[in-house]
């Protein structure tokens, strides 16, 4: 998959933030709820507002592949309430102004009980009011953002996911530094632009002190620089075994390409984020690189991994990533919100997503709890040589 980046891709996702504040005004001006009942038609509709095109395509295009695999499956056995499922997707063009109006348009136009929203935490951020506003279930797959599903005052009542959230992947993250890699001094770098970026620096930060390790160094990165030799000459004279270097893989990749230049050989940690090809495209071999995802292939003790893997496989002639199966579970979420709500409308699908009780994945089980973010394990990928050398998996 590609997840090329461009300039121009970087600057709409800064300049996201000011547009969605224009857009919040339409969203005002036309607040008519679109939740209530569904009853017309012989299908359910589905919404999806995923990455595309533009530099987070790769991440909604394995999403969108995971969730029609679901969706083909459902549709063959039956259909939801005696009716199919029809999936409605528009592009958001990896651009946060762009995710806002898409999931609006699926909301007040398209009339769908859910949307699926967009795969990255930029993109999520800018969505996550119009939810409350249309009364319709907002469910993010893979933006892991701690913010996303909280309002400031408590949980945003449309507004789910069915990953774990930053603080979680992080948090594991320190466990294994301290306790798999045997760490007691940590550097951290951030790209400090992001909400994604600090939330996932602070709780490993906070995690690892927790555990009894130290954070020797924490350094800002811009991304795009054209060369990231200066922010690495910050750790001369440091002490530190492990780097946590949460980021999207086009800089982090090129930090890390940079750090084996100068021949800085400890263990480098990332995020989700980093399960991309981009990453191995910037940095070149990846070796004694370690990050947190939401899926393993090699998860045997879960049953329905096979079956998951056997399907996508034959469908599409490739390999799931973590985003091909938490699109999947997560359409099937939404299925199981439908199958137990009241009637078919946003607000009662809302409230059976709100209920939905124990709930079996190929990304692993977990329901959903008052905070609307589930409690579930972590998955630690090891490289070495460019190829996974160990897979481990973080309990919540």
């Amino acid at each position: 998959m590609s997840t090329a980046k461009t300039a121009h891709g970087r600057g709409r996702r800064l300049r996201g933030a000011a547009a969605v504040l224009l857009g919040a005004a339409f969203l005002t001006a036309c607040g008519a709820s679109s939740g209530e009942l569904v009853t017309s038609s012989d299908v359910i509709r589905i919404g999806v507002a995923h990455e595309l095109s533009g530099w987070a395509a790769g991440y909604g295009t394995d999403s969108l592949r995971g969730i029609e695999l679901a969706v083909e499956q459902v549709n063959a056995a039956g259909g939801v309430r005696g009716k199919q499922i029809e999936l409605i997707t528009h592009d958001t063009l990896s651009d946060p102004a762009k995710a806002m109006t898409m999931t609006t348009r699926l909301m007040m136009q398209e009339r769908v009980v859910a949307v699926i929203g967009p795969t990255t935490s930029v993109s999520a951020e800018a969505t996550k009011a119009v939810a409350g506003i249309h009364e319709v279930p907002l469910i993010f797959g893979s933006a892991t953002q701690d913010s996303l599903t909280d309002n400031g005052s408590g949980t945003r009542p449309y507004v789910f996911r069915t990953c774990f959230s930053s603080s979680s992947q992080a948090s594991a993250m320190a466990t294994y530094a301290r306790r798999n890699l045997g760490a007691t001094n940590a550097a951290v770098f951030v790209d400090d632009r992001l909400t994604y970026t600090r939330e996932l620096t602070a709780s490993f930060r906070d995690a690892f002190v927790a555990a009894g390790g130290a954070v020797v160094a924490e350094e800002p990165f811009t991304p795009g620089a054209t060369d990231y030799g200066e922010l690495l000459s910050r750790l001369q004279g440091k002490q530190y075994e492990v780097i946590y270097l949460p980021g999207y893989p086009d800089e982090a990749g090129q930090i890390i390409r940079r750090a084996r230049e100068q021949g800085i050989s400890q263990p480098i940690l990332g995020a989700d984020a980093y399960e991309s090809p981009a990453l191995g495209n910037a940095a070149g071999a990846l070796d004694n690189v370690h990050y947190t995802t939401h899926f393993t292939a090699l998860d045997t003790a879960n049953a329905q991994v096979q079956p998951f893997l056997d399907a996508y496989r034959t469908k599409y002639q490739a390999e799931p990533s973590s985003f091909s199966a938490q699109g999947y579970d997560t359409l099937n979420v939404v299925v199981r919100a439908i199958r137990r709500a009241e009637e078919v409308s946003g607000v009662l699908v809302g409230a059976a997503m709100a209920d939905l009780g124990d709930f079996a994945g190929v990304t692993g089980s977990f329901g959903m709890p008052a905070s609307h973010d589930p409690a579930k394990s972590v998955v630690v990928v090891s490289l070495r040589d460019g190829a996974v050398s160990g897979v481990e998996r973080i309990s919540a």
